[in-house]
């Protein structure tokens, strides 16, 4: 069978699934953009919540346990 044989559409149809998918690209791209958004957010909380415990230790250094609560 020659080229000019086969269907103008069967040929298109054998390119596209052969050549990768672009749309794997934008989602790779938005899975790695979300991931870093949690991580960055998570370790923002981190940093905050640790800073804000080093504050209260600090504020109630040498106060008795009574007090404290």
């Amino acid at each position: 069978m020659r080229r000019r044989d086969v269907d103008p559409e069967k040929l298109l149809e054998m390119i596209r699934s052969i050549l990768p998918s672009r749309a794997r690209v934008v989602a790779r791209l938005q899975k790695a953009g979300n991931r870093r958004v949690v991580r960055r957010s998570i370790h923002q909380a981190l940093q905050t919540e640790d800073h804000f415990m080093r504050w209260c230790e600090a504020l109630t250094e040498g106060l008795s346990d009574g007090c404290r609560r």
